[in-house]
């Protein structure tokens, strides 16, 4: 846990010192403890498409050639919405203003508490093949898409999830993302040359991966 943290903070493991990873796991405990993590996973009947995956169930077009790609295998997929609600954005807003070096941290334990909160969504997920998680704004999956997802799957009133005008999430540490059940073992490791964020990866220029 503490080693994804520094991931997300640009620092090898290595170099943090003892003190320091205890910090770090000392705020992830207290972030764990305030936030009240809800999620959404339902399935949904898909048909490929020319420009994406069609949701057969919602009458609704995902448009995006990464996800068809993804979605090749399959003929249903998952939906999965995650928040760690307002508590964390709280949270990260108070450890801003104490100092720049907490606001990142908290910012960091945040990040891997929410990909925690989706992991154990999909460990609950009872398929004998998945793909990749997929979210939109990867590759070239709008987050447009995401405002009428949220609206179809009553969101907002489930698990207290919106978006604002640009698309992004509200609480910020929250994921949309897809899950394909496929009809044969998939690699569920993202390739970096597949990813629209190869060309400036941050982890790619260290000679690191993301770790999706």
């Amino acid at each position: 846990m503490t080693s994804e943290i520094l991931r997300y903070m640009q620092m090898p493991y290595h170099e943090a010192s003892d003190e320091f990873k205890e910090q770090v796991a000392s705020v992830y405990k207290e972030i764990e403890d305030i936030c009240k993590p809800k999620v959404i996973c339902e399935k949904y009947v898909i048909s490929l498409t020319d420009n994406g995956v069609y949701l057969t169930d919602m009458d609704f077009e995902v448009t995006g050639n990464d996800l068809r790609k993804i979605m090749a295998s399959c003929k249903s997929m998952y939906i999965l919405m995650a928040t760690l609600g307002t508590q964390a954005d709280t949270f990260i807003r108070r450890s801003q203003t104490m100092a720049i070096s907490d606001g990142l941290i908290a910012n960091a334990c945040a990040n891997v508490l929410i990909e925690s909160v989706c992991d154990m969504a999909e460990e609950g997920i009872d398929e004998e093949y998945l793909t990749m998680r997929y979210s939109p704004g990867y590759g070239d999956v709008s987050l447009d898409v995401q405002e009428p997802l949220i609206r179809m799957l009553s969101a907002t009133k489930r698990i207290g999830l919106s978006t604002s005008r640009s698309g992004m999430l509200i609480p910020t540490k929250s994921v949309t993302a897809f899950i394909g059940v496929s009809n044969h073992k998939e690699n569920r490791m993202r390739s970096c040359s597949s990813c629209g964020m190869n060309e400036i990866c941050k982890y790619r220029k260290r000679g690191d991966r993301c770790g999706t």
